[in-house]
């Protein structure tokens, strides 16, 4: 009996689970109670999980990838907590009490390389965008400036809307536009309004034009008497139903020059991607 309780006892002993552990270092971060403490990630992140209720933690409203912390109470016990990041990484982070800190935003970097779809700056990601404002925001610069390779166009008064280009880039489906002013007299557009209408409208029929907001508005600016300016939109790529088309309308502040320009959904499929 005894001999058999040492082979078992023996066997327990060789035999492992089959796995082992890997302790993985936690940063130090200071948090005060006077002052917000800001965590700017590389990617989108999950919501943390936190340990002590002495921490507010939060997520601004609208923002992916920025943590905020902030101390309850003085002097907090030292704890901890994680943050899931879209990458698939576990960031563990140790939180001690400070009064008062001169630094109150820290940037998470990743080690090596920087991995494709990661925040190279301190860009923050806001809810709804495929990439972070800064990168959407050279996008649409880079694209506006592009050669015209569509046909359309439409004018009033004398000023022309000339349609561009639709292009695919970062998630998006930009249309690209061009407002050209021939007359002295400047054109400041007050709004651009992009929706999708029946080719047909039968008369006494409900309109049932389906409105498009953009993820990445185009930033309309006054177009000078004799000058030109190209903009930009982004939005979530889309196609067009049989029967269908896309209208684009621009007007002045003083809404005495309105351009309708009439796209064939053709021309959206079209679009060129770009890298």
């Amino acid at each position: 009996m005894v001999s058999l309780l040492w082979y078992f006892g023996a066997l327990r002993a060789q035999v492992g689970p089959g796995y082992h552990l890997e302790g993985s270092v936690s940063l130090a971060v200071p948090v005060s109670g006077l002052k917000m403490t800001n965590l700017v990630f590389p990617v989108a992140v999950a919501p943390a999980v936190k340990v002590s209720r002495d921490i507010l933690m939060q997520r601004p409203k609208g923002v992916e990838n920025v943590v905020m912390l902030k101390a309850v109470r003085r002097n907090f016990p030292a704890t901890n907590i994680a943050v899931f990041g879209r990458d698939g990484r576990l960031y563990s982070f140790n939180l001690f009490y400070v009064e008062d800190t001169a630094v109150l935003t820290f940037r998470v970097v990743v080690d090596g390389p920087v991995a494709s779809g990661l925040a190279a700056d301190r860009s923050v990601i806001f809810t709804g965008l495929p990439v972070d404002g800064v990168k959407l925001d050279s996008d649409a610069v880079m694209l506006a400036a592009r050669r015209r390779f569509l046909k359309g166009s439409v004018s009033a008064a004398g000023v022309r809307l000339r349609l561009k280009g639709f292009y695919l880039r970062d998630g998006l489906l930009w249309m690209c536009l061009r407002v050209e002013d021939r007359v002295q007299v400047g054109f400041t557009p007050s709004y651009m309004r992009v929706f999708i209408e029946d080719k047909k409208k039968v008369k006494r029929t409900a309109s049932q034009d389906v409105v498009l907001l953009p993820v990445y508005p185009a930033r309309l600016g006054p177009v000078a008497g004799d000058g030109s300016v190209s903009v930009a939109a982004g939005f979530v790529p889309f196609a067009l139903a049989r029967g269908k088309r896309l209208v684009v309308e621009m007007a002045d502040e003083a809404g005495g020059r309105v351009l309708v320009l009439r796209v064939k959904g053709k021309k959206v499929l079209k679009a060129k991607e770009v890298h």
